[in-house]
């Protein structure tokens, strides 16, 4: 072969590597232009028809949001969801977590944030000291998750800096578990609370007892208030019903608590009593896939979401809540069954967050300039998983997930 004809080949495989580097770096950069990631976590920012937005002409701010830290997955989606909202709006978040070991954790997380400087705060719980410590340091603030009495809302309300109170319907979530139990077929059932003290312990108790009331069928065959405070005392006293009663064939908990090795050691799984549950456990996988919960009620991850947007209207001069001391209230994601359990899964805690970007952006008054009140009470009107797997089917096509279930 002559060095003139091994130049020709050469040059010919150069353009064809060439090319191809060039047509992969392309389908790359259209792949991340489509659906680019978080800038500060692994999940797909779909901005959909806001995907021309000029960032460069829209405001920044500081964002702070306390709330405890956790290794567990669950609990770290609550800093998690607002991380996301952030990078949504282009905004910085500084995360304080709460030192439990103090009786004022929250309001000493509230001070460590406006001392951070930062132009609002999210918290996953507001009480009457936090509250005074926004208006002290003049910062606008937003709750979430966490009900806020009528004294504390009177106060945030009449600050002039207060965004709102995002809370998810707890009554409902209790009352839907007992009817849940109903149409699955028990009738032979029990439940388990905390014990009164909390607005939140009161207000899921008083689901589940109106429930029964509208059910009459039902046989209630004991019920137990636990402390919170107890540590164990509530798992304890959920394995004692179990074996006590055979006949059991549902039983109601309040709050989510990690039971699933309870209902196979205690042969509750083989006997088949159901579940109803408000707030998941990692754990519960096992028990949808064996068909023993009846009703979960989950995700409020995106509440914080919400409280997150409403925070953005204020700083950028919009009102959205006509009167902030009204609690918006959501709706829980309600699960009845494996592949809705997996659906919700695969959205929450791997890369595609339940609510696109695109849907975020559509409750900013910045962005479009019909969002308001109604549009956010449409939004919880609309939540539930068949509309959120609806929403997302694209992006669990296109971006794989690892450890997806189902």
């Amino acid at each position: 072969m002559s060095n003139s004809t091994l130049k020709k080949i050469l040059c010919a495989m150069l353009a064809v590597m060439m090319f191809l580097s060039i047509a992969a770096y392309g389908t790359t950069a259209m792949a991340e232009d489509a659906y680019p990631m978080g800038e500060t976590s692994d999940y797909v920012l779909d901005y959909g028809k806001y995907a021309d937005v000029d960032w460069s002409t829209k405001p920044s701010f500081k964002i702070g949001f306390s709330w405890m830290s956790s290794a567990d997955l669950l609990w770290s989606m609550y800093e998690r969801s607002v991380r996301y909202a952030c990078d949504v709006l282009h905004c910085e978040l500084i995360f304080v977590e709460w030192d439990v070991s103090s009786t004022t954790f929250v309001s000493d997380a509230i001070e460590n944030l406006c001392q951070a400087g930062v132009d609002g705060i999210v918290s996953g719980m507001m009480d009457g000291a936090s509250i005074d410590a926004c208006i002290r340091a003049n910062v606008p603030f937003v709750g979430a998750l966490n009900q806020m009495n009528d004294e504390m809302l009177k106060t945030a309300n009449e600050s002039g800096l207060f965004c709102g109170n995002v809370i998810d319907d707890d009554y409902v979530s209790t009352y839907n578990s007992v009817k849940a139990l109903y149409e699955a077929g028990c009738r032979k059932i029990a439940w388990v609370a905390p014990q009164p003290g909390t607005t939140q312990a009161e207000i899921r108790s008083s689901g589940i007892m109106d429930a029964l009331e509208d059910y009459p069928e039902l046989e209630v065959l004991t019920s137990y208030r636990y402390s919170t405070a107890g540590g164990d005392e509530s798992l304890n006293a959920i394995e004692q019903i179990l074996c006590a009663y055979p006949e059991l064939e549902g039983l109601v908990v309040s709050n989510g608590l990690d039971v699933t090795s309870i209902w196979y050691n205690t042969g509750a799984a083989d006997r088949g009593v159901k579940l109803a549950v408000t707030d998941l456990c990692e754990s519960y996988q096992d028990l949808f896939q064996d068909d023993l919960i009846a009703y979960c009620a989950t995700d409020q991850f995106p509440s914080l979401v919400i409280a997150t947007t409403l925070l953005y209207n204020k700083l950028t001069g919009h009102e959205i809540m006509a009167d902030t001391s009204v609690q918006m209230r959501r709706h829980f994601l309600e699960l009845h069954n494996y592949e809705e359990m997996c659906n919700m899964w695969n959205m929450s805690f791997l890369n595609i967050f339940p609510m696109t970007a695109e849907q975020v952006l559509d409750l900013c008054v910045e962005f479009n300039p019909d969002a308001d009140e109604a549009l956010y009470t449409q939004y919880a009107e609309d939540y539930t998983i068949e509309n959120v797997a609806a929403s997302n089917a694209h992006l669990l096509e296109a971006c794989p997930v690892k450890d997806r279930l189902g």
